[in-house]
């Protein structure tokens, strides 16, 4: 299970929670914190690089494009669920 291992590796805690004793919470620890802030900063260093290559222009363009790929999605969405 994904929670043993992250547990195993000092990232989480589990505590119990509640009455039922099959409940259990997970808790973030120092540590594990420590990793999700060190590897945000490595994935906004490599955002930054990646989009290096774009000017304004390209910047505006890609937005353009992104805000008509997201409606466009929503679209399928919403038709995908009213088809149920």
């Amino acid at each position: 299970m994904a929670v043993d291992s992250l547990e195993k590796g000092g990232l989480v805690t589990r505590e119990p929670f509640g009455e039922d004793r099959r409940t259990r919470k997970s808790k973030i620890t120092s540590k594990g914190l420590e990793l999700v802030k060190e590897s945000m900063a490595d994935r906004q260093q490599l955002i930054f690089t990646v989009m290096s290559c774009l000017d304004q222009e390209g910047i505006r363009q890609l937005r353009t494009t992104l805000k008509k790929l997201r409606r466009n999605l929503r679209t399928q969405m919403r038709n995908s669920t009213s088809q149920r």
